[in-house]
């Protein structure tokens, strides 16, 4: 079994977004975590690409509880540079050989197409998993790896940021009280400036990174098995599963593609079990430069909340006339993915018990994301149990 190429491409100049970048502070926080004292994590990495070397990699490789065994890509140059830049032992095209070094975890960071068979053979090998969004493409996969975890006892996470700042902290409380009853409804929409990345015409986050992304496998609708449901909509969808619980049963879906080869626009339906019901829409066509929009209205029996990632807005209005608007920071919502990797670890060295993106959340992004594609395609409604065929 084989991971993917990276690239070493240069990306063009021009305007950039830092949205979700790492900073400086975010590695000094790393050393600030919690840490064992006297154990240290082996980690491998299977996928040697742009996210993982811009992101997880400086993330772990910064705190003292980590070791870095092995990392696994197809390209040869690039994988030398990344083995030299973060002290990884040893450096391989094969999975397999990755998973033979002990390992305590794994990061699947490969392309989508590639994250089921990747993250099984991890938690196959005994390993604890932190995957990539989306966690895979099929919802019936997805259901494998939820069991394999189970069956193996071994933690299963999914790279959703967002689950771990301190805006959804807040509204994950609230939601977790019953502050609004039971949810009925739920508006929800996402915007990010990544038009020009799902059209393979221009790469333009943060700075210059030590390795590009290769379009392809973003664009070629082959290899990317789908567009923005997929790269983008499925961290949506695993917030809005993830503050409400609720499970899937249906979807209605159209989508556009702005002139790329995959989808750019998306306008999903969503039936629940019990009745509630979501209007979800995702957009690549934020310009350049602006914050990620990232909006959920939820509706219960008892009142509503709204959670706003752009206007940093997170209140409760509720018929009793109880209402709230919480004191939030500017960048309190704001995008950020060192939450999964440090949890990853905390939970590998027994720090924590928490798993803030769990795998069936990511479980049931896939099915909405699997069954988006499917309605779209086919142009009528599709149940999630269809799926299992």
């Amino acid at each position: 079994m084989t991971a993917s190429a990276g690239t070493d491409e240069s990306p063009p100049d021009g305007p950039r977004t830092d949205v979700g970048i790492l900073s400086d502070e975010m590695i000094l926080e790393a050393a600030r975590r919690p840490q064992h004292p006297s154990r240290k994590a082996r980690l491998g990495f299977i996928g040697a690409g742009w996210w993982a070397t811009t992101n997880h990699m400086p993330l772990l490789a910064a705190r003292n509880d980590v070791e870095m065994v092995a990392v696994c890509g197809l390209d040869a140059a690039v994988l030398a540079r990344v083995q030299r830049h973060f002290g990884f032992t040893h450096a391989t095209p094969d999975v397999d050989d990755l998973l033979s070094h002990n390992l305590d975890a794994v990061v699947v960071a490969s392309p989508h197409r590639h994250h089921f068979a990747h993250a099984a053979a991890a938690l196959n090998a005994g390993c604890h998993v932190l995957v990539e969004k989306p966690m895979c493409t099929r919802a019936a996969d997805a259901r494998r790896l939820v069991a394999l975890a189970r069956d193996a006892g071994r933690h299963l996470l999914v790279s959703y940021g967002w689950h771990h700042r301190p805006l959804t902290v807040r509204a994950k409380q609230l939601m977790d009280s019953g502050v609004i009853g039971t949810v009925e409804h739920v508006a929800c929409h996402m915007g990010s400036p990544s038009k020009e990345f799902f059209m393979g015409t221009a790469f333009r986050f943060g700075v210059p990174p030590l390795v590009a992304p290769e379009f392809d496998n973003y664009t070629d609708p082959e290899l990317s098995q789908g567009g923005y449901g997929q790269a983008q909509l499925s961290h949506a969808l695993g917030l809005l599963t993830w503050l409400t619980e609720l499970e899937p049963e249906a979807v209605y879906a159209a989508m556009g593609d702005g002139g790329a080869r995959i989808d750019l626009h998306n306008a999903l339906t969503v039936h629940f079990r019990g009745g509630a019901l979501a209007s979800v829409s995702g957009t690549a066509g934020i310009p350049v430069g602006a914050r990620f929009q990232l909006d959920l209205r939820i509706i219960g029996s008892e009142g509503a909340l709204l959670y706003d990632i752009d206007r940093a807005r997170l209140a409760v209005f509720r018929d009793d006339g109880d209402n709230h608007e919480l004191a939030v920071g500017e960048d309190d919502g704001a995008y950020r993915c060192d939450g999964p990797p440090h949890e990853l670890v905390e939970l590998t060295l027994g720090l924590t018990d928490r798993n803030s993106s769990p795998g069936d959340v990511g479980r049931r992004a896939v099915e909405i994301v699997h069954a988006a594609y499917e309605s779209h395609a086919g142009g009528r409604r599709v149940a999630i149990g269809e799926l299992e065929r």
